[in-house]
């Protein structure tokens, strides 16, 4: 029984060290077609996993497997090493022959233009007219070095074209950049509307808060934002309304205050404003709604301060860009 393991456990170990054998002779076949010295490396090495090669070829004291392990391994290393060496040296061979190649056909063209160069001034021209600016353009190039003066006419034509394209490459980016802001924009905005049953009228709001945060200090400590309100009312008529999350406006309902505007890039100029009628510190109400909205509808940023109790005088920035009047206030 036991002499059957054994000779089951030989087997075993023989036919793996011939998969082995074949793995790696295969591989240094494949390193081979790009350097046959590489190949060679990991070749020889390989043999040596064979038991009958080993057995002939190397003394009892070095027949271990680890060091035939350690011997193909490094073979490896050096194999891959010189066949990626080969590789680029293949690389840069190839690349200065193309160029080479490529130099000879230019000097071929630049004599055949001289001798001749209707034939290839009238291909030129052809895909001017076909809108080929790309071919025209790579045919210009080829022979520039020629002195001829149609050449160099049709060259300054193309130039102008490409000069043309180029623009309205950039024009059409910089509109779509535009459009895509905008429609940044105007998601910043949010719509509602709601009857009111004792008017029988609709309540329109259009509400936008601040790109920028604020923080105050205890108690009302935390990043906010200022919300800026447009609403129509068929009670209370027309508002734009200022508010912020927590803190205190320095605008009591029964006096007025004032806040600083300022829209794009003009002057900030003064709104009066009024608490709210709850006497709530955190609204305000902004007078002159015509003025404010008129203004705001022709600018794309709009910055609004007040002054709030123990934080000075703080800015809050909206981008307006993207406000829709008739979303705001749709006509039916």
């Amino acid at each position: 029984m036991q002499n059957t393991k054994d000779k089951l456990t030989a087997i075993l170990q023989s036919g793996l060290q011939y998969l082995v054998f074949i793995f790696l002779l295969f591989l240094s076949i494949g390193i081979a077609t790009d350097s046959v010295t590489a190949g060679l490396i990991l070749a020889i090495p390989t043999f040596f996993i064979l038991p009958t090669i080993r057995e002939r070829f190397i003394p009892n004291n070095l027949r271990h497997p680890l060091l035939t392990a350690m011997l193909i391994i490094a073979a490896l290393c050096v194999s891959l090493n010189a066949s990626n060496d080969a590789a680029k040296t293949n690389g840069e061979e190839k690349q200065q022959e193309t160029a080479e190649v490529a130099r000879q056909q230019k000097e071929k063209d630049l004599a055949e233009f001289t001798a001749n160069p209707q034939p290839k001034i009238d291909e030129i021209k052809n895909l001017i007219e076909q809108e080929i600016y790309g071919g025209a353009r790579y045919q210009i190039d080829a022979l520039k070095e020629a002195d001829n003066d149609e050449l160099n006419a049709l060259n300054e034509q193309l130039l102008k074209i490409e000069s043309k394209i180029e623009e309205e490459r950039r024009k059409s980016e910089a509109k779509a950049a535009e459009e895509q802001r905008i429609a940044k924009a105007a998601a910043l905005w949010s719509y509602s509307h709601r009857d009111d049953p004792m008017s029988k009228g609709i309540t329109h709001i259009a509400l936008l808060h601040s790109t920028n945060t604020v923080n105050f200090d205890f108690p009302y400590s935390g990043a906010q934002h200022g919300t800026l309100m447009l609403r129509t009312d068929p009670k209370y008529g027309k508002d734009v309304i200022f508010s912020i999350e927590k803190g205190q406006i320095l605008c009591p309902s029964y006096d007025s205050c004032t806040v600083r505007v300022r829209f794009d890039e003009e002057d900030s100029t003064s709104y009066t404003a009024v608490g709210a009628a709850d006497n709530s510190t955190e609204t305000i109400f902004i007078r002159n709604y015509s003025r404010f909205v008129g203004k705001m509808m022709k600018a794309k940023r709009v910055r609004i301060s007040m002054n709030i109790y123990q934080e000075g005088a703080p800015v809050f920035d909206f981008d307006v860009s993207g406000f829709n009047v008739d979303k705001y206030k749709p006509s039916k």
